[in-house]
């Protein structure tokens, strides 16, 4: 079995971190550390979401399209938390992709985690003072929008994180 490291992640939580990029994800693993991720997540998005008179009417003019289009027979509040779901999971998949590609080595430069991930945000924070760490996950999905392998992963069409953004602090 691959040789094991420990890694301690922001939240407190302990996972145990494979130092063999190339071992079998160990899903109930991430699963269970993924879970109050999510869970969190998906409350700081509805939060905002409801917070935002612009918002809520971008959404409900969504909803009115997707039941005009007889894709959801949902009221507005329960297609709006399943959409929620789906963006707070697409948020959650996009960072454990985009360290899956620096774990294998497909990058240029760590943006996330690893040798020269912090040099790379805190450039961007300096170039960019008002933005946050939100705004860097987005440039980092942004960036990867232009590889054509990345593209429909990360783009704007297919890729649900640029419907809503969580809070500065949920995006830590």
């Amino acid at each position: 079995m691959a040789a094991r490291r420990k890694m301690t992640q922001k939240s407190g939580t302990d996972l145990e971190g494979q130092s063999d990029p190339h071992a079998p994800l160990e899903s109930k693993k991430l699963l269970d550390a993924a879970k109050p991720v999510l869970e969190k997540l998906a409350a700081d998005l509805l939060e905002r979401a409801k917070g935002s008179a612009a918002v809520t009417a971008a959404l409900q003019a969504r909803h009115a399209a997707e039941q005009a289009a007889r894709r959801t027979a949902d009221p507005f509040l329960v297609w709006q938390g399943n959409l929620v779901d789906q963006v707070a999971a697409a948020w959650l998949l996009s960072c454990v992709f985009v360290r899956t590609l620096e774990d294998r080595g497909l990058l240029g430069q760590a943006r996330l985690a690893g040798a020269g991930a912090a040099d790379s945000q805190r450039q961007f924070l300096e170039l960019a003072p008002s933005l946050g760490e939100r705004d860097y996950l987005l440039t980092v999905f942004r960036e990867l929008s232009r590889f054509p392998a990345a593209r429909d992963l990360f783009d704007a069409k297919h890729n649900p994180v640029w419907l809503l953004t969580p809070s500065a602090q949920a995006a830590q």
